[in-house]
C-alpha cells in the first residue's frame, strides 16, 4: 500500500477541544467556588466543635461546685449540729446587748492567749468538732469547717479559728443575710501554704419547722480539681483550655495558676463577642493575636453566677488556626491542585492544537491571474 493510500484516522480536534473546554472550565470554576464555601463551612464546624468542648468543661466545672455546695448543705442539717446551735443560742436569752458585747470582747481578747485555751479546747474538742474532722479525713477537698451560732460566735470547728467572733466578717454576713439565711460562695482564692485554690462555701443552719436561722456552717473547699478538669481535654499542639474570671484573670490553664495573676489573651479575643446575644450564641471567633498569628477561640459560661454572684467564670478553648484548620487547608489544597491541573492541561491542548493544525495556503498566481514564466513559453 502506497503512502498515498495509507489510512489516516480523521480526529475532529476542534470538537474534542471544545468538549474538553465545556467539561474542564465549569468543573474548575466549581472547584474554586467549593473551596470558598468549604472554608466557611469547615470553619463553622470546627468553631462549633470548640464551643462544644468549652460547654462540656463549663458544665463539669459547674457540677463540681454545685456538688460541693449540696454536700455542705447536707452537713449543716445534721441533727447534732442543729442541736448544738440551739443550745448555744439559748444562753443569749435575757442577755442585754451590752452584756453580749462585753462577753465577745473579753473572749476575743483571750482567744489566742493562755487564758482562752480552756474555751478553745472545749469548742474544738466537742463531738461536733470531732465529726467535722472526720469529714475532712474522709474528703480531703474540705480544708476547714467552722460552725457558729446565730450571733456569729464559734461553737464548733475542725481547727482553732483565728477569731472567736465571726459576725464582723463579710462572709458571715452574706450567710446571715439579715436573718433570712442564704447560701454564699466566695470567689476562688489561692492558699500559699498548701499551694492550692479554694473557695469558701457558707450555708445557714435552719431550725426545722420554723425555718428560723439558728447558725452558720462555713467550709473552705479545695478546688484544685478544677485544674484536672481543664487539662483533661487535649486538642493537639498550641491548643489550650482555660478557666477565667469575668475580668480575664486565669484561674487555671496549662502551666498557669491563679497565683500568677495573669490575664488571658483568649479572653481579650472573645470580650467583644460576649457583649451581644448573637455573639454569645455563636460562641467562637477567629482573631489575630499580637505578632500576626490568627487563633480560633471559643467561650462558654459556667452559669455559676446565676446562683453564686462571686463565681462569674468562663471556659475558653483556643488554638492557632494553622493547626485548627489543618483539615480545611488539606482539602482546599487538593481541590485547588485538581482545578489548576485541569486548566493547565486544557491550556496545553490549545497550544498543541494551534501548533499542529493544517495551514490552508492560497494559490496566489491563480488568484491574481499572473502566469509563471514556464507557462508563458
Amino acid at each position: 500500500m502506497s503512502p498515498e493510500q495509507r489510512y489516516e484516522p480523521k480526529i475532529p480536534y476542534t470538537r474534542v477541544l471544545l468538549l474538553l473546554m465545556v467539561i474542564i472550565i465549569p468543573i474548575s470554576i466549581y472547584g474554586f467556588y467549593t473551596i470558598a464555601q468549604a472554608d466557611v463551612a469547615m470553619q463553622e464546624s470546627i468553631g462549633n466543635n470548640f464551643r462544644t468542648i468549652a460547654e462540656s468543661n463549663a458544665y463539669e466545672i459547674s457540677s463540681f461546685i454545685h456538688d460541693r455546695v449540696i454536700q455542705s448543705a447536707m452537713t449543716a442539717v445534721a441533727p447534732d449540729i442543729r442541736r448544738l446551735a440551739e443550745q448555744a443560742n439559748a444562753r443569749y436569752r435575757g442577755m442585754s446587748d451590752a452584756a453580749f458585747e462585753s462577753m465577745v470582747q473579753t473572749t476575743e481578747k483571750n482567744w489566742n492567749l493562755p487564758a482562752g485555751s480552756a474555751l478553745v479546747k472545749e469548742i474544738t474538742g466537742n463531738a461536733v468538732s470531732e465529726n467535722l474532722r472526720n469529714i475532712i479525713r474522709l474528703d480531703p477537698r474540705y480544708l476547714r469547717i467552722t460552725i457558729t451560732d446565730d450571733h456569729g460566735c464559734t461553737i464548733a470547728a475542725s481547727h482553732k479559728t483565728l477569731d472567736y467572733y465571726q459576725a464582723d466578717e463579710d462572709f458571715w454576713q452574706a450567710i446571715y443575710a439579715q436573718g433570712r439565711g442564704a447560701v454564699s460562695v466566695t470567689d476562688v482564692l489561692y492558699d500559699d501554704v498548701t499551694r492550692s485554690n479554694y473557695i469558701g462555701i457558707g450555708v445557714p443552719i435552719i431550725e426545722p419547722g420554723s425555718e428560723r436561722f439558728i447558725g452558720t456552717l462555713d467550709a473552705l473547699v479545695d478546688v484544685s480539681e478544677l485544674s484536672r478538669i481543664v487539662k483533661r481535654s487535649t486538642l493537639g499542639p498550641t491548643a489550650r483550655i482555660s478557666l477565667v474570671k469575668d475580668d480575664g484573670v486565669i484561674i487555671s490553664a496549662p502551666s498557669i495558676s491563679l497565683s500568677m495573676n495573669q490575664k488571658s489573651q483568649d479572653f481579650d479575643a472573645v470580650s467583644e463577642l460576649l457583649r451581644t446575644q448573637e455573639g454569645v450564641t455563636k460562641g467562637y471567633t477567629v482573631t489575630a493575636f499580637p505578632g500576626g498569628t490568627k487563633h480560633l477561640v471559643a467561650v462558654a459560661d459556667t452559669g455559676l453566677k446565676r446562683d453564686y454572684k462571686n463565681l462569674s467564670w468562663l471556659v475558653l478553648v483556643g488554638q492557632d488556626t494553622h493547626y485548627a484548620f489543618t483539615a480545611i487547608r488539606t482539602a482546599n489544597t487538593l481541590i485547588s491542585f485538581v482545578a489548576l491541573a485541569g486548566l493547565a492541561f486544557l491550556t496545553l491542548l490549545v497550544v498543541v492544537f494551534d501548533m499542529n493544525r493544517k495551514r490552508q495556503y492560497v494559490d496566489l498566481s491563480a488568484a491574481t491571474g499572473v502566469t509563471s514564466p514556464d507557462e508563458a513559453r
